[in-house]
């Protein structure tokens, strides 16, 4: 079997998937395996920051998670859909990654966060 680029990407996907799969079935509070979730994927994607917003009552967007902003922001930090990352799709419900170099990117995020 010849290995392709494409192969290797579903490799990487499954390989990513399985160990979302053992952290969401694992031990620990739902703030334990959330914590483990930001850490895995920014640890994959390469990327320096990663975090996770649960939507709120009304149109706010909590800070539940992250790797790369202050700890101390989590469930600190909210957000209104419209505003920030969260204008992407806060208030459709459907998820979006968000990945832009920050000197081509129209997003900033606050440095009091970070």
């Amino acid at each position: 079997m010849t290995t392709t680029a494409a192969n290797l990407g579903w490799v990487g996907a499954r390989r990513l998937l399985r160990q979302l799969r053992d952290i969401m079935a694992g031990p620990g509070s739902a703030q334990e395996q959330l914590d483990l979730i930001v850490t895995l994927i920014a640890r994959e994607l390469v990327a320096e920051v990663c975090s996770i917003y649960l939507r709120r009552a009304g149109d706010a967007l909590e800070l539940f998670a992250t790797e790369g902003l202050r700890p101390d922001a989590v469930h600190n930090t909210r957000l209104m859909v419209g505003e920030g990352l969260g204008r992407f799709r806060g208030s459709t419900g459907h998820a979006r990654g968000a990945c832009r170099r920050a000197e081509t990117s129209s997003l900033r995020l606050s440095s009091r966060n970070r």
